[in-house]
């Protein structure tokens, strides 16, 4: 146990790096208080992380809710959003004891990555008015391009820019072998830079921030026990909106596909090749998710980000994911002071690459590279969701997909092969394993183009499933050859002898 341990701790504390912008940051992106996203991280290390049986696996706030997030406290407001996320909690619960944990294997992936480059995509929207310290604007061209640019606050923009370079530099320089290499994080050192210039423009009048609307806020308290004056309660009277469920089944829905998608992943990953229990994940996040339901946190899921730097650090088990959420636990209640000296425009910067990293030009390479019956869905899902909303763009991501699925089986639910026998043509129409409704016009559309005069053996051998539709699409045509004068051969198909011409 003592060998696994330090290795744990090790892993924790390069992990607690990475986590502790990214919580803040995200709680930045989902328009919730900064406090909320640390709650979210020190739930998803401590008590998901205890419940979970993912060896490797971390969980805490995630950039693929951050849409949903935004929307919700939009239109709920805070304590009714937290109220949405406690009820998406008992649903997950749920789903696990139901045992629902495969059903992400029902999603096509090509929706799922369209969804995130598109998050990835608004992202990337929300966060530039914060990184140009542009005060008060949600949207970068909101009142025209030229407006905004006069808006612009250099200190901010210069911040922005160094952190910029950075990101682009550290994963270049460091040694990724090494655990000296292991602390080069780059989020954590954009922070620190981003620190580290705020104090050095307050200097300069020109470049200072203000101090109240361009850096972190979280509670600072004398005694730490103060903390939990701080958490915030959901607003339980708000159990009868419609609008509070339709998140709620919102945030289960998504959590639970990203979290899923994540411990495959990171099983995958894992040099051990543990495998993770599903349902048992889903119950440990739906735990997780009521507890930030009912202590002011942001909604949780496993984070494949977090997950990777915690094994490339050398953790061994999942007591490393419980430390870091320990150790961003110590950050909140000691040190909120330096927290709050963290310029809003650095952590811009971090969801800025978080955003660029869920649009990697090698996704978009794989995706078209598979043909239009992946880039079509996915491109169409990106799209939708950029230009509607989630959920709108995943049903149209969906919708698309279904429709390819529908031509695809149109076409290739039979073949058909040609040749000549004694100077006729001769045509063998196999027909597939499985032929259902579906595939009746294709079917159809085939016997229309045999010329007359022809011979036509229609092969079933194969069939297992062979719909009403597709029977009687073949009586049809049997009754149609006769006066055609097609002479058809029936193998493996047994039509009722009463439908049968004679």
């Amino acid at each position: 146990m003592t060998r696994s341990l330090l290795p744990d701790l090790t892993a924790s504390f390069v992990v607690f790096l990475v986590a502790l912008p990214l919580c803040l940051g995200i709680a930045l992106a989902s328009g919730a208080p900064l406090f909320a996203g640390i709650v979210s991280g020190v739930v998803g290390g401590v008590i998901i992380g205890a419940l979970s049986g993912s060896a490797l696996g971390v969980s805490g706030p995630a950039a693929g809710l951050t849409v949903i997030v935004f929307g919700g406290i939009a239109a709920l407001g805070w304590q009714p959003f937290l109220l949405a996320t406690l009820i998406a909690g008992c649903i997950q619960i749920l789903a696990g004891i139901l045992r629902l944990g495969t059903l992400s294997y029902f999603f096509p992936s090509s929706v799922i990555k369209g969804m995130l480059s598109a998050i990835g995509v608004i992202i990337i929207i929300k966060q530039l008015p914060h990184a140009l310290g542009i005060a008060g604007v949600q949207n970068l061209f909101q009142g025209g391009f030229a407006e905004a640019l006069k808006r612009i606050h250099p200190g901010t923009l210069l911040i922005a820019l160094s952190g910029a370079a950075l990101y682009i530099l550290i994963p270049k320089l460091r040694a990724s072998k090494t655990r000296f290499g292991a602390l080069l994080q780059p989020s954590l050192i954009v922070v620190l830079a981003g620190i580290a210039l705020a104090a050095f423009f307050r200097e300069i009048s020109a470049l200072t921030l203000d101090q109240a609307s361009q850096y972190v806020k979280v509670p600072v308290t004398d005694n730490p026990k103060e903390l939990l004056v701080h958490l915030t309660l959901p607003d339980f009277s708000q159990i009868g909106n419609a609008k509070v469920w339709v998140i709620a089944l919102t945030i289960a829905a998504v959590a639970s596909l990203e979290t899923l998608l994540s411990l495959e992943a990171t099983d995958k990953l894992d040099p051990k090749r543990r495998i993770s229990p599903p349902n048992r994940e889903l119950f440990a996040q739906g735990v997780g998710n009521v507890v930030c339901g009912l202590a002011g946190g942001l909604p949780c899921t496993q984070v494949i980000v977090r997950s990777t730097a915690n094994m490339n650090a050398g953790a061994q088990s999942k007591r490393s994911a419980v430390f870091h959420g320990l150790l961003l636990l110590i950050a909140v209640a000691m040190i909120p002071v330096a927290l709050n000296m963290i310029p809003l425009s650095a952590l811009a910067v971090v969801l800025i690459f978080v955003g660029i990293k869920l649009n990697d030009l090698k996704l978009y390479r794989s995706i078209m590279a598979r043909g239009p019956e992946e880039y079509v869905p996915f491109l169409a899902t990106l799209a939708a969701v950029v230009a509607t909303d989630l959920l709108t763009g995943v049903g149209i991501g969906l919708a698309v997909t279904l429709v390819i699925i529908l031509f695809r089986t149109f076409k290739v639910a039979h073949t058909m092969s040609e040749s000549e026998y004694r100077g006729k043509k001769r045509f063998t129409i196999r027909l597939s394993e499985e032929m259902s409704f579906l595939n009746r016009g294709g079917l159809v559309k085939t016997f229309a183009n045999i010329p007359d005069g022809a011979q036509v053996e229609i092969d079933g051998t194969l069939c297992r499933y062979m719909a009403e539709d597709i029977k009687d699409a073949i009586l049809d045509f049997t009754i149609e050859a006769q006066h055609r004068g097609i002479a058809v051969k029936l193998d493996g198909i047994n039509l009722p002898d009463s439908a049968m011409p004679h």
